[in-house]
């Protein structure tokens, strides 16, 4: 489900836990009998780490996408208000005092305006391609890129000390129209002040919570019994780990997107779609590929003998998707 909540603004630090966080706590230690689901977030996998996208990666584009037309209904509609003051000039109802005042102040307006739509933009493009989370069993370490931190991109934290919760996505709606997603955040010794927050991959649109529980129950499951459940559970790895997708990747990535309500909303929302596939495309091929400091590569070492490695190379020409 779309949504770009901590993108924008990030996470509020430096506060209380709240009573809603405590009651919708996911605890590293208590299993969950409930169907797994991984929702094609795995990049890789192997028995010393898994890593996944991050929460914004399946809508990515959109966002892009948004402000660039907003950039350009904005140069366009100055350029039409410049080209009705130029050809109107000199006529006997014309103020040029007022016009050109007018033009200014708009000008000003919408200069400012188009500022915002590119900061927005920024947010997606001339970064990484993705913001990918790293789940270390033997470290019993998490690694997050997190986007909007040029000089500090990643996060470390102990797998055992955070604090994960279901938390609703604020101005997603109410009740069953509500986003949730998965956030861990990383606490003070008092055990009460949240310091930072990351967000899991996943997000789920809905009153039914149970979707959300199993796969966070997914990640619960490597990182507290082993990697056996994950190797048979994940079919495909998404091809993102070390280059950027390809054009087919990024085209048949919004096409699941869409499909999931019904092919006739797919080809009722056909130009809308070819639109965020342009973002898409423009945001990837603007970003670079995130590459791990040579330290965490060094506590994420593969076993040569490792019976559990998948990455894209174990796709075996599987097509990832319909199209």
């Amino acid at each position: 489900m779309m949504d770009f909540t901590g993108l924008l603004l990030g996470y509020k630090k430096n506060r209380p836990l709240t009573d809603a966080e405590r009651k919708n706590q996911l605890k590293q230690k208590e299993r969950l009998e409930l169907p797994l689901n991984y929702d094609l977030c795995v990049t890789r996998l192997n028995s010393t780490f898994m890593e996944t996208v991050d929460r914004y990666y399946a809508w990515r584009g959109v966002l892009t996408m948004m402000m660039g037309v907003f950039i350009l209904l904005c140069g366009v509609g100055y350029m039409d208000l410049v080209w009705i003051t130029v050809t109107r000039w000199g006529q006997p109802d014309e103020n040029p005092e007022e016009a050109m005042l007018f033009l200014l102040v708009t000008g000003m307006i919408l200069l400012t305006s188009m500022g915002v739509y590119s900061w927005i933009a920024l947010k997606e493009t001339l970064t990484f391609t993705h913001f990918p989370i790293r789940l270390n069993r033997k470290t019993r370490k998490v690694y997050v890129f997190r986007p909007g931190r040029p000089g500090r991109p990643i996060l470390t934290a102990d797998w055992d000390k955070l604090f994960v919760t279901m938390t609703p996505c604020k101005g997603s709606g109410t009740g069953l129209n509500r986003n949730w997603d998965i956030r861990a955040h990383v606490m003070a010794d008092d055990g009460e002040t949240v310091l930072d927050t990351f967000a899991f991959d996943f997000v789920w649109h809905g009153g039914e919570l149970d979707v959300l529980r199993g796969h966070w129950e997914f990640l619960r499951r490597y990182m507290e019994d082993g990697p056996e459940q994950a190797h048979t559970l994940v079919d495909v790895c998404m091809p993102i780990a070390e280059h950027r997708e390809t054009l087919r990747c990024s085209f048949n990535r919004f096409y699941v997107n869409f499909l999931g309500g019904g092919l006739w909303l797919w080809y009722m929302l056909l130009p809308y779609w070819l639109l965020c596939v342009v973002g898409r495309i423009v945001s990837m091929w603007t970003s670079k590929v995130p590459v791990w400091p040579e330290h965490i590569q060094a506590e994420c070492r593969i076993e040569a003998d490792d019976p559990y490695v998948k990455d894209e190379r174990s796709n075996q020409k599987k097509e990832l998707y319909p199209i």
